[in-house]
């Protein structure tokens, strides 16, 4: 069988039902608790972390290997960014959130593309 959003082969005991869909593990997570990159309390509470610890905010590796290529190319689109890092799209936008709430990334549009750019 297949999921109905990516299209990827799964074993119908692994595809769960959501809007009518049938959707494989990460599609279903995603439909249930998308990345959310606008979030003013989870940009306000990372701020506060570092304030009121003193310390400052860690990052992961693939983290910093997204915040190495913006270094490089100054903006890139998410999908150019995964298909660089081998990292699936669902993935890649829960770190990309993850920066946007420290302040480390940024969505900028140019020319009518949405690129991730260095706060």
């Amino acid at each position: 069988m297949q999921c109905d959003r990516c299209n990827q082969s799964v074993k119908k005991e692994n595809l769960h039902k959501h809007n009518g869909n049938l959707l494989c593990e990460e599609c279903y997570m995603d439909a249930l608790s998308p990345a959310r990159t606008c979030d003013p309390w989870a940009s306000q509470s990372a701020k506060n972390f570092v304030r009121e610890t003193g310390s400052i905010a860690t990052i992961n590796e693939t983290q910093a290997r997204i915040l190495g290529l913006l270094k490089r190319h100054k903006a890139m689109e998410i999908s150019v960014i995964a298909e660089a890092l081998e990292i699936a799209l669902f993935d890649l936008k829960r770190e990309i959130a993850t920066l946007h709430h420290l302040e480390k990334v940024k969505p900028e549009t140019r020319e009518g593309k949405r690129l991730i750019t260095l706060w």
